[in-house]
């Protein structure tokens, strides 16, 4: 209980990739043991709330976080690429993300590929971001001798976020405010 693990990945129709039964299932569990889940939405503009992607709905709440992509200013607004949708949680930076190691095109120490910097964009560069939210949040939750749930955890988050801008229809959620929630 406590720990936090982050699903980088995405079905090949650009769904979560709890969207595939035995992911939902081993999702449950963890998040039932109280293992916090932070999952990518996926890059495929797909529509959770469609008729087609009913199967998904009816999976129903795994606990996870499930994290959209959304604009690094301060719209907040859903990026074209992500996917979206009632079981989309929060939304981190989906463009404009400095990482180490990911192609290395921004920056590189001492000509040193260990030392390599580059811009990423996509889900996969917003989870980290809330991931990161989640561990600041469980950790201060642990300092004050209290095990957080990942159901608390994103309650928290998602109701101190600041709220998602531009086409709100097409949901993504909040971006999380650590100071808020903290």
């Amino acid at each position: 209980a406590g720990d936090v693990i982050i699903y980088e990945m995405q079905t090949y129709n650009y769904l979560p990739a709890e969207s595939v039964n035995s992911v939902w299932d081993v999702t449950k569990a963890a998040t039932s043991s109280g293992i916090h889940i932070v999952a990518a939405a996926g890059n495929g503009n797909q529509n959770l709330d469609s008729t087609h992607n009913q199967f998904y709905k009816n999976l129903g709440d795994s606990g996870a976080i499930i994290v959209g992509a959304g604009s690094n200013t301060t719209t907040h607004s859903k990026l074209v690429f992500s996917t979206y949708g009632h079981r989309v949680n929060l939304q981190g930076w989906g463009t404009g993300v400095l990482t180490t190691g990911y192609g290395g095109g921004y920056a590189k120490l001492g000509n040193d590929t260990n030392q390599a910097y580059g811009m990423y964009s996509g889900t996969s560069a917003a989870t980290p971001i809330v991931a990161s939210c989640v561990i600041a949040l469980v950790c201060r939750a642990k300092a004050s001798n209290y095990t957080l749930s990942p159901i608390e955890a994103r309650s928290i988050l998602v109701s101190t976020g600041i709220p998602q801008g531009g086409d709100i229809s097409k949901n993504i959620g909040p971006l999380p405010n650590m100071k808020k929630a903290l």
